[in-house]
């Protein structure tokens, strides 16, 4: 308790507040988490991944009545930026609970699951989320970003510049692993994101590794 209030104190803002606010409702054995109407901002990383693996969890509950409201909350496992990986094994105080990336697969593959008793609602199934999430699960350990690199393109001409940048995140790590052909491609569409949003130290960072790249 000591830690959390040394936490709220050192950044009290409204999206710790909602993350600290969410992990006391997490008591409740059935509680499933739902997406606030505001930016998650620097907590988006571990809220999307912290409630995608909750939502997970809870379909493996018996009594467990709400599979369908779980769709959309099983989906944010691809809404953050694959690759930084912080795991620990205390979530009650807001350091843990995040799902590695090579463990991002678990809400995914519930979504899809034959036995799944979700009936994922039709107004989900034309979202870049669940464009992403499909070619994951079909791809499974094989997946190399390419979803990923797709959807930042509609995202960014959709006018969601954070979004787009998070997908090409993504796609980075994945590609890195299974595509690594693909990466100079990536960073140069980060590379003009940056420079179309005026996001100009970023941009300048991300053309010294491109340099560092194209001579290796």
């Amino acid at each position: 308790m000591k830690r959390r209030q040394h936490k709220l104190k050192l950044d009290p803002s409204r999206e710790n507040q909602y993350l600290y606010d969410e992990i006391d409702k997490w008591q409740e054995r059935l509680y499933l988490p739902s997406l606030p109407d505001f930016d998650l901002g620097i907590y988006e990383n571990r809220i999307l991944s912290m409630f995608s693996s909750r939502a997970a969890s809870m379909l493996d509950i018996e009594d467990f009545t709400k599979p369908e409201e779980a769709a959309n909350i099983l989906l944010q496992a691809v809404n953050y930026a694959h690759g930084f990986d912080t795991e620990t094994n205390n979530v009650s105080d807001g350091t843990g609970g995040l799902t590695t990336s090579s463990r991002v697969f678990e809400p995914i593959n519930k979504l899809f699951s034959p036995y799944s008793e979700i009936t994922i609602p039709e107004e989900l199934k034309t979202t870049p989320e669940y464009y992403i999430a499909k070619k994951m699960h079909e791809a499974q350990k094989g997946y190399n970003g390419t979803a990923h690199i797709e959807m930042a393109a509609v995202m960014d001409e959709a006018g969601n510049p954070k979004r787009a940048w998070t997908y090409l995140v993504s796609a980075g790590y994945w590609a890195a692993r299974s595509l690594p052909e693909a990466q100079p491609v990536i960073l140069q569409a980060a590379i003009d994101l940056c420079d179309r949003n005026g996001w100009l130290e970023a941009k300048e960072a991300l053309e010294h590794n491109m340099e560092l790249l194209q001579n290796t």
